[in-house]
């Protein structure tokens, strides 16, 4: 937990992710930390260390309560990828167990303007405006995951957003 806590409140992205991955060094049964590791290299723009950073977390707890943050990063995993049906899938399994898990909404919604579902990307930008109204923007989602995302994996994640139609307010 404290590598998670470096990387998204105080922003040292680097010493974060070593602090998380010398805890799986002395414990690499820890699913959490497993889901946290998946998502500092999804943060990073590293698609293959994140899914499969993600995928053992679930091996390792298939019932964990918490299980949509792995889920959902998988979705972002492979959006990064450019797997966007598996990301729609993925994050469609985390939005069922956490309807307001914002960024997976996003995640879908990116996945769903690269592969031109208008009607389903325009759904998960409603949900969004409803979550955190006048955050769902181009502006607001940049400004928000500016400091969590590498420029790459912002960019990829922006440009989805702008084709399923997320205004740039």
């Amino acid at each position: 937990m404290g590598g998670w806590v470096l990387a998204n409140w105080a922003f040292e992205h680097s010493a974060g992710l070593g602090a998380i991955e010398r805890s799986l060094a002395l414990n690499p049964n820890s699913s959490l930390a497993w889901m946290h590791c998946g998502w500092l290299h999804g943060f990073a723009n590293r698609p293959g260390p994140a899914t499969d950073a993600f995928e053992r977390s679930i091996r390792l707890s298939p019932l964990d309560p918490v299980r949509w943050g792995a889920d959902g990063g998988l979705g972002f995993a492979h959006l990064l990828a450019g797997g966007y049906q598996e990301a729609i899938e993925w994050a469609d399994r985390a939005l069922h167990a956490h309807p307001k898990a914002t960024f997976i909404c996003g995640c879908k919604a990116a996945a769903c303007g690269y592969l031109g579902r208008g009607d389903e990307a325009r759904e998960c930008i409603r949900r969004l405006s409803e979550f955190i109204p006048g955050f769902a923007t181009i502006t607001g989602f940049r400004t928000a995951w500016e400091r969590f995302c590498s420029p790459g994996a912002l960019d990829i994640y922006i440009d989805g957003l702008r084709k399923a139609g997320l205004p740039d307010g």
